[in-house]
């Protein structure tokens, strides 16, 4: 097992206390954001909403709101999304909600939270294992990575996601907040065009990539 030390540096005070718990004791330090070993990460603004066609309501009284990749997002997030989405408005379980609010119950701090406990458990057992070293260098690379991402509802609250750990996943920060965006100006879209509350939504792809204006 390696060597321990009472925890207090700077760079592990600012943990929240779940994870200052866990690395009492600890030589691993969790380094605070913008630390030279966790640079602040800038997310990327997409703006090309325009090119996306008009949300319109199918023969079968569903509203058809529309998503296309933007330059700049993850492939693999975006499809992961939009395939679950997809499937998600073919069995009827999105409906449209025009106040989220009283959906929220904090599960996304939660998400993120968890996330974090997670790297620290693992580097904690590299740590256990005798490597310090890669028990730092691993415990780096994980906030790095969630420092990248958000914690995003795969069902979206507007069109009745759940706020809960279930219906969350960590995906690319840039690819959350234009997928969100497009699906916002799309639902504003819609409801001009008469779409009300609890009325019945579908998710339809629209192939190729938009580019930044």
């Amino acid at each position: 097992m390696a060597g321990r030390r009472s925890a207090g540096n700077a760079a592990t005070a600012i943990a929240r206390p779940a994870i200052q718990k866990l690395l009492k004791g600890r030589k691993l330090e969790f380094k605070p954001k913008g630390h030279a070993d966790r640079p602040t990460f800038k997310k990327v603004t997409t703006n090309n909403y325009a090119d996306v066609p008009k949300p319109f309501k199918n023969a079968n009284g569903r509203w058809v709101l529309h998503v296309k990749r933007h330059e700049g997002w993850n492939k693999a997030d975006y499809r992961s999304k939009v395939d679950s989405m997809r499937t998600a408005g073919q069995n009827g379980q999105l409906r449209y909600v025009k106040d989220t609010s009283a959906k929220r119950t904090g599960a996304q701090g939660k998400k993120r939270d968890l996330e974090e406990e997670n790297a620290v458990r693992e580097a904690v057992a590299k740590e256990d294992a005798g490597d310090l070293p890669g028990a730092q260098a691993h415990l780096d690379d994980r906030l790095r990575t969630l420092d990248s991402q958000e914690a995003d509802h795969i069902i979206e609250l507007q069109i009745d996601g759940k706020d809960e750990l279930a219906n969350l996943k960590m995906i690319d920060a840039t690819t959350n907040h234009g997928m969100g965006g497009q699906l916002r100006s799309q639902i504003v879209a819609a409801t001009k065009g008469g779409m009300q509350p609890g009325d019945l939504v579908e998710i339809v792809e629209v192939p190729g990539t938009l580019r930044n204006r």
